[in-house]
């Protein structure tokens, strides 16, 4: 772990949506698979997906036709197979929950004050739906997601944006997250980061990013704050 100091006071801690507050990871995979299986008639890896968890999704599906030896698709076939993989997910959704802990880790942080916002690369109108699902859409003031930056994750933008967007500075704030990606931004951004091993497929590459904090779960959080 790096040696960066806690900020105190601690007003506000950003997460990470999938894999971090909703166990969601099962359905990216089923609809990444379902996806490629329909346009291109190739599996969808999950050791790809391992490798770029929490990166937007055209990078993962390129490095998939990488893998297989396919050339690159055009941007209008590559679409298509973003449009099908949403499209599975909105059917195949309904039972996504959070993880445990979660929702009693997030009423704990409220009550200490602390404010929480959500930085995803996933689209906002899918995000936000997967809140509403597992009934978490009230304890975040502010989502940024996937469509509303320039420059994803690792790349500060998301998350200084949500700063911003809360009137708080990098040093009054923590970024928990169970990818490397989420680690590497928060640094770029000047953020204390927190890595949630919890719901991480990726757990050497996480560790390997050199979180400030490394939590085995949820409830490790209340720690924090006033």
């Amino acid at each position: 772990m790096n040696s960066k100091p806690f900020p105190t006071p601690l007003k506000a801690m950003l997460f990470d949506l999938d894999g971090t507050v909703a166990d969601t990871h099962w359905l990216i995979l089923k609809c990444y698979d379902f996806a490629m299986q329909t346009h291109l008639g190739i599996e969808g890896r999950r050791s790809i997906w391992e490798a770029q968890v929490g990166a937007p999704l055209d990078g993962i599906l390129l490095a998939t036709c990488d893998f297989y030896g396919i050339p690159r698709v055009s941007d209008e076939e590559l679409e298509k197979i973003k449009v099908t993989y949403r499209a599975h997910m909105r059917e195949n959704d309904a039972e996504l929950e959070p993880f445990p802990g979660i929702i009693q880790t997030l009423v704990g942080l409220k009550e200490k004050g602390v404010r929480l916002a959500i930085v995803t690369t996933k689209h906002e109108l899918m995000a936000r739906r997967h809140l509403e699902i597992t009934g978490l859409t009230s304890f975040f003031e502010v989502v940024v997601a996937g469509d509303n930056v320039v420059n994803c994750k690792p790349h500060s933008e998301p998350f200084e944006r949500a700063l911003s967007k809360m009137g708080v500075r990098s040093e009054e704030a923590a970024m928990v997250g169970d990818s490397q990606f989420d680690i590497l931004g928060a640094r770029n951004a000047g953020i204390f980061s927190i890595a949630a091993l919890w719901g991480t497929d990726s757990r050497e590459d996480l560790l390997a990013a050199e979180p400030d904090f490394v939590a085995g779960k949820p409830e490790e959080l209340m720690g924090f704050g006033k």
